[in-house]
């Protein structure tokens, strides 16, 4: 029988509720089941089971056996790494990618964090968990040997998004037929007037089809004047971002998400939950989203630039019943396989247990050292 862990999770305060928490609530669940004690630290209370307490002298108190910290260069990573020393226990960080181009006072705050403690973080880190490609690209740029830096991507509740849901937001808006749902930052770098323009050289002009963009961003003004130019103005339709509990039925509603290379969403939070609801995604082939779409699997990744990469895998797509339905199929079994919250915490629970093990030999190592000479 496996040791049970005393667990200790730092997240960063400053960090937005929702956004700073759905992971680790979700694994600190897992790990509460699987026995192991299990207290938060940095999140508002009851945000994460087991905890919610302050950073500080109670995370000391607690006695961690290892200690689990989010973003490298946050105050979280800071604080756990502080800990671990006096507490005598390995710290684990966990790390999501970040886009070279994001909000400023993310990049500053990183760039603070780098310089003031990011030295300390990178000797006391026993291992770290990259949550995607990007993330894993970073940690390796920053020099952490490829042996420490472990992918897991985060999980997915299978319960709540899964096939078979419908949605009222598109009939509320008007929407009918086969759905191309784009879900994405209305910005211009992420490219949804090409998005537009090969919709109206492919299905847009049929009736059949329509294109529906659920997004905000400044980019948004000039979409519709775009698409009554190129003659589908009646075909697409603009939704607001939809709110968290409409999600699964606006997934299952849609008949194919269209995926760019969204810098909002490194993660690829909203491929993998379509996936789950066996929705196929044809995605921009990128870092990120090619490590979430299998290509025939399910869905298409998009290869080439511009307007005829998207109206080539459009063609592809539209004309093939029988693909995309082995195409939802097989988007189910791989969130299934990648993506149960379950088989992640197992993951990374057997990361903690490595960890602790290779700490525990340095520890009895440098303990049967001779002293140095005074």
């Amino acid at each position: 029988m496996r040791r049970l862990l005393r667990i200790a999770i730092v997240v960063d305060p400053f960090r937005r509720p929702r956004r700073g928490t759905e992971h680790p609530a979700a694994l600190a669940g897992e790990l509460l089941g699987r026995g192991h004690v299990v207290r938060g630290f940095g999140a508002p209370t009851g945000a994460i089971p087991g905890g919610g307490a302050d950073l500080g002298a109670d995370l000391d108190g607690f006695r961690p056996d290892v200690i689990l910290a989010y973003v490298l260069d946050s105050p979280a990573a800071f604080k756990g790494a502080r800990a671990a020393g006096r507490v005598d226990a390995p710290l684990v960080v966990l790390e999501e990618g970040f886009p070279a181009r994001g909000h400023a006072c993310g990049r500053l705050l990183r760039a603070v964090g780098h310089r003031l403690w990011g030295a300390l973080v990178r000797r006391r880190a026993a291992r770290l968990i990259a949550l995607d490609p990007i993330a894993q690209g970073h940690l390796l740029a920053r020099g952490f040997h490829p042996s420490r830096v472990v992918l897991q991507a985060p999980g997915v509740d299978l319960a709540r998004y899964r096939p078979g849901l419908t949605s009222h937001l598109l009939g509320d808006h008007g929407v009918r037929g086969r759905i191309l749902l784009v879900q994405a930052a209305l910005r211009e770098e992420v490219g949804l007037d090409q998005l537009l323009r090969a919709f109206a050289e492919t299905v847009g002009r049929g009736g059949a089809w329509s294109l529906v963009f659920c997004g905000e961003g400044p980019a948004g003004p000039a979409l519709p004047p775009l698409a009554h130019q190129v003659g589908v103005g009646a075909q697409v339709h603009w939704l607001p971002p939809a709110p968290r509990e409409a999600l699964p039925g606006l997934y299952g509603a849609a008949t194919l998400m269209l995926a760019p290379d969204d810098p909002a969403d490194v993660a690829g939070w909203r491929v993998r939950r379509a996936l789950a609801c066996g929705l196929p995604v044809l995605a921009k082939r990128s870092l990120g989203l090619t490590a979430l779409v299998e290509h025939d699997g399910c869905g298409l990744l998009v290869d080439g630039d511009g307007v005829a990469g998207w109206a080539e895998a459009l063609r592809q797509a539209t004309v093939a019943p029988q693909r995309r339905r082995r195409w939802r199929e097989r988007a189910r079994v791989l969130a299934e396989s990648r993506y149960e919250w379950a088989s992640v915490a197992d993951r990374v629970e057997q990361v903690l247990f490595d960890a602790l093990e290779e700490w525990a030999a340095a520890t009895s190592e440098a303990s049967s050292l001779p002293p140095s000479p005074s």
